[in-house]
């Protein structure tokens, strides 16, 4: 048994809740395992609940920082969460010549952060913005039909506009009631506390508009994808990163009033433009008429949040890595079976349902 099948084998032990004895571990994969599951077992029903275990958790997470993308992996699946934060399996991709999502989003925000870093007034510039984009693109691009499409969607053909004349076109408008002023602004060791017990966040902010006359300021953050987090997820904490970057920019600009947060929406033509996803419930006036409703944020939203955060925390403080709902969110059990067949670690789950029965 190779050092991989061996990791595999505890994960599907665990998964079915059979105990994990210290000899099915050989020598040689001590190496691999980011911290010493190998001295003790896991229960049944997917819970690591050993005295041992969770000192272990304890030491690994109580001075950590959690992203709002490994909160959503967590509260999605803590069995995926298990394989890929703890035991540090990765998931299996197949190999294609389309370019992965995350590549894309990534090139986006790298060209926007510095086309809005260079810009010396706040008028769009055409040819810095180009000027950027060239360098990344010629850095980042590579020779294949995929790409040669992505240039297109970028740049514009005969039938279609591109982004950059999207955006351009966008920014010319002064549609929003604020203007760019701070780009990628990371935070670190965000301190979020609900009933003395306290948790950190981290993660990276891509602009923060404003402030304006009034002090006031606003969250944007681009979106690639085809699909937005709809007002529904995020009103249940299904999708987090609009309210923890809420929370982070509350932290990191004190002396001003955050109102709002905003999504950024660069797919392509029809799906373009700024969709206001959040907004405080005493400013909502101010920000209408809107084509869609934002949730309002009410007076208990931050500590419902704090709530949500600190008990996904406590979770995993506590080995709870069992393939179900954590939380029992609505919705989880009807639209499981969907993300369970497109999972990596799908052939080695034992979740009942995840075949949709």
């Amino acid at each position: 048994m190779t050092d991989k099948d061996t990791l595999l084998t505890i994960g599907s032990q665990f998964a079915s809740g059979k105990p994990v004895r210290k000899r099915v571990l050989p020598k040689a994969t001590s190496s691999l395992l980011p911290f010493k599951l190998k001295a003790y077992h896991f229960p049944s029903h997917g819970l690591l609940n050993g005295v041992h275990t969770k000192r272990i958790l304890k030491n690994k997470y109580m001075l950590s920082s959690f992203s709002a993308t490994q909160l959503e992996k967590y509260q999605s699946c803590p069995y995926a969460y298990f394989f890929q934060k703890l035991l540090q399996i990765q998931p299996n991709v197949a190999e294609t010549f389309s370019i992965p999502a995350y590549e894309w989003g990534t090139l986006i925000h790298d060209i926007l952060s510095r086309y809005h870093l260079k810009k010396k007034d706040d008028l769009p510039s055409k040819s810095l913005l180009h000027e950027i984009s060239d360098k990344v693109w010629l850095t980042l691009s590579k020779d294949n039909i995929h790409w040669e499409a992505k240039k297109s969607l970028l740049y514009g053909s005969a039938n279609q506009k591109g982004l950059w004349e999207l955006y351009l076109n966008w920014e010319a408008s002064h549609r929003l009631p604020f203007k760019p002023q701070f780009v990628r602004i990371p935070f670190k060791k965000i301190k979020i506390t609900y009933q003395r017990k306290s948790m950190f966040l981290s993660g990276e902010i891509d602009m923060i508009l404003g402030p304006n006359k009034e002090n006031k300021v606003a969250v944007l953050d681009y979106k690639t994808g085809r699909t937005l987090p709809t007002k529904a997820k995020m009103k249940r904490f299904e999708s987090l990163q609009l309210p923890i970057y809420y929370l982070a920019a509350q932290e990191k600009f004190p002396h001003t009033d955050v109102i709002g947060c905003y999504f950024m929406h660069m797919h392509h033509d029809v799906y373009f433009g700024e969709k206001l996803m959040l907004v405080t419930e005493k400013h909502l006036s101010e920000m209408t008429p809107l084509k869609h409703k934002p949730l309002v944020m009410q007076r208990h939203f931050k500590k419902d949040l704090s709530q949500h955060l600190v008990t996904l925390y406590s979770h995993i403080l506590d080995g709870k890595f069992q393939a179900k709902d954590p939380l029992a969110l609505p919705d989880f059990e009807k639209k499981r079976s969907q993300k369970c067949q497109t999972c990596s670690y799908h052939t080695l789950c034992r979740y009942e349902k995840r075949y949709g029965q």
